[in-house]
């Protein structure tokens, strides 16, 4: 073991970041070496204070000691920086259980467990005091298209609506289309003789005789 703790040790003062720290002050925690454990923790956390795992190794040194408040008030300092980090919470659940306030202990402990399932302590803590472990949510399905599913109900029509009316034909704001015009109006035929067009006669058109009708002219002459 000291041959282990040497090893940290050099480790540490070559890489003093809390990879290295945490495992040394495990070791010292591990033969009640607490001074030894405060200082090189101290240390670490100077180095990387955005790391929550310095305050949570501090707290735990004073909770070993048996210096809970020394150990909550530690961690009440550093609490407002780790907002809802589960391994801040974890210890604030242990301290809580330790320090005789139960019910306080299980809702930090569950808290943790929802944010991070994975945390072996708080549910071996939870297992021990009887508390139920809470149920992780599950998130919304997504489809591979990357919008969120929306439920069955919302894709369906509604009762009594209109049915839908046909697309357009043509572009927004488009004109209407052209008819071509009709051949052989009698109407147009005039107007082109009346302006003098080829094979146009002056005066007035003469009426379409019928069809069949004798021609009583050339039978007088004949």
């Amino acid at each position: 073991m000291a041959r282990d703790i040497h090893e940290l040790e050099v480790e540490f003062a070559k890489n003093p970041t809390p990879d290295a720290c945490i495992p040394l002050c495990e070791a010292y925690l591990a033969q009640r070496r607490y001074m030894e454990a405060m200082v090189v923790c101290k240390k670490g956390i100077k180095n990387a204070p955005a790391d929550v795992r310095g305050p949570v190794m501090l707290a735990r040194i004073f909770l070993d000691q048996g210096k809970a408040p020394k150990a909550e008030q530690e961690l009440a300092l550093a609490a407002p920086k780790f907002p809802n980090n589960p391994f801040m919470l974890e210890m604030q659940g242990r301290l809580a259980v330790e320090s005789g306030r139960r019910d306080e202990g299980i809702r930090f402990l569950q808290q943790a467990l929802t944010i991070d399932p994975s945390l072996p302590n708080a549910k071996a803590m939870l297992t021990q005091l009887g508390a139920p472990l809470p149920s992780p949510t599950l998130p919304n399905p997504t489809p591979s298209s990357g919008v969120p599913a929306l439920p069955l109900a919302s894709m369906q029509a509604p009762q009594g609506a209109p049915p839908p009316r046909p697309a357009a034909s043509g572009p927004p704001g488009a004109p209407p289309p052209r008819t071509a015009p009709q051949l052989g109006n009698p109407q147009q035929m005039a107007s082109t003789q009346s302006q003098g067009g080829p094979g146009s006669q002056s005066g007035p058109p003469t009426a379409p005789r019928p069809m069949g009708a004798s021609n009583t002219s050339s039978v007088s002459r004949a």
